[in-house]
């Protein structure tokens, strides 16, 4: 069976949301362990924790509660 370019398109979405949510969660703890404190992903951009907000549409965030990581990757 041959399979078209597109056929890997929604795997590589996934994989690069899933990679994204993984620096996010880095970017947090680093956060976490200077400031003693969780904190969102504008908060982490901001700080020069992150360099960008991840895709829009992958829903990703931190919740500066608890420090758990969220996400809708496709």
């Amino acid at each position: 069976m041959i399979l078209g370019i597109g056929a890997f398109q929604g795997t590589g979405e996934r994989e690069a949301c899933t990679a994204s949510s993984q620096t996010v969660q880095a970017a947090a703890v680093g956060f976490y362990a200077n400031n003693g404190r969780w904190a969102d992903v504008p908060t982490l951009v901001a700080q020069d924790y992150l360099k960008a907000k991840p895709k829009a549409s992958w829903g990703i965030d931190v919740n500066a509660s608890t420090g758990d990581v969220t996400s809708t990757c496709p």
